[in-house]
């Protein structure tokens, strides 16, 4: 007899890569995503007949006191609302299991399902940060984590950040994210064809920067591009590559001609295939303060391709990273202008020391990160 799962979630586009973990269950279980009516996108995507998506309006998030208020003064009212949902749907789908991911699923979903009987499990967005910020979501989570049977985070950074507000520590389970290599499939692109042609006919080698993000407002892109302008004293022959789209790529390119570096930075859009434009990044630079569950995977993948990393520091990614002692430390604070500079300059000076951590890393990541134990781990707890 299949086990169904119900897996409620208002943010699809943090958690693509926690649908791929489910492809990889077979036999006994089957998936049921109750997600918000606006995302209906995520159908195109994961057209799977082992998952089945319904929908709900996800209609509330906690960007401000007034908004956080507002939703707790209405929250009993609203408890009483969805513990009667929390029915039907269980009736209509069968579910024994609830996995609830973003903040909002959470605080409405969690109380009616334990009190009808349902396992509730809760999986941390390693991004998620109202927490240190919002006293009323501190509460709320602290109130609703007693009736999940189990809490899963990706680092121990998120596991701290959960006992602080409170949480037994008993309840959260550490799952490793997880390397998918599958779709790195090899074929030419337009950066591959692009650094041939610099190449012929000149035996300077290009110091090569690489960033792969969402172009927006939030990401330290401006601080990236300082640096870079920094840089260039230093390692003239420095090229950057930048892959993403977003509102703010007209204000980056005109930056970039403000700042005379417009000949070096490159803005490529999205790419399907990532591969063969990660292989030829000399280093990557992680732009985000918290990186997502997509950043992670993006980490990851750079990281199995053997390239150094300079990202975040004190935010988990040190169980992801390397760092040689005395030697090379990739991890800093990446809104630092100054910090960030004198970095990537060090890399490329230690030419030994950073091939040495991209392979080092790579051990890590191929021992440690794996679907396989992530797999495991997931059915264990599900």
């Amino acid at each position: 007899m299949k086990k169904n799962v119900l897996i409620i979630n208002s943010n699809f586009r943090e958690v693509a890569s926690f649908f791929d973990i489910l492809k990889n269950f077979e036999g006994n279980y089957k998936y049921f995503a109750l997600t918000s009516s606006f995302r209906n996108d995520i159908k195109k995507i994961y057209n799977n007949k082992n998952i089945k998506l319904y929908y709900y309006l996800g209609w509330l998030s906690f960007d401000n006191w007034i908004a956080s208020l507002f939703f707790l003064a209405f929250y009993s009212f609203l408890i009483i609302i969805y513990f009667f949902y929390s029915i039907i749907i269980a009736l209509v789908i069968g579910v024994k299991t609830v996995v609830c991911v973003s903040l909002i699923d959470k605080v409405l979903f969690s109380i009616p399902f334990r009190v009808i009987g349902k396992k509730v499990i809760w999986f941390e967005l390693p991004n998620e940060k109202e927490y240190q910020f919002n006293l009323v979501i501190k509460v709320l989570c602290k109130v609703n984590a007693k009736f999940s049977n189990n809490i899963i985070v990706l680092s121990d950074y998120a596991k701290e950040k959960l006992k602080i507000i409170g949480i037994k520590k008993e309840k959260i389970i550490k799952v490793y994210p997880a390397l998918n290599t599958l779709n790195d499939i090899h074929q030419d692109s337009l950066f591959n064809n692009m650094a041939a042609k610099e190449r012929e006919g000149n035996t300077r080698r290009y110091f090569t920067l690489g960033l792969i993000t969402d172009l927006n407002k939030e990401n330290n892109l401006k601080v990236f591009l300082e640096a870079v302008k920094q840089c260039l004293d230093v390692i003239p022959n420095l090229q950057v590559i930048i892959i993403g789209d977003g509102k703010e790529k007209n204000n980056l390119d005109w930056m970039t001609k403000t700042m005379a570096i417009d000949n070096i930075v490159w803005f490529v859009g999205r790419q399907v295939r990532l591969y063969r434009w990660i292989r030829n990044f000399d280093c990557f630079v992680s732009v985000h303060f918290l990186p997502s569950l997509s950043d992670l995977n993006i980490l990851l993948r750079v990281i199995h391709a053997k390239v150094p990393v300079i990202a975040q520091r004190h935010v988990g990614l040190e169980e992801l990273t390397v760092s040689l002692d005395n030697r090379l430390n990739t991890l800093i604070d990446i809104d630092n202008v100054s910090m960030l500079t004198k970095k990537i300059i060090e890399i490329e000076q230690k030419a030994v020391a950073r091939q040495k951590i991209a392979e080092l890393q790579k051990e890590k990541v191929v021992r440690e990160f794996t679907l396989e134990r992530q797999f495991n781990k997931f059915k264990e707890i599900l």
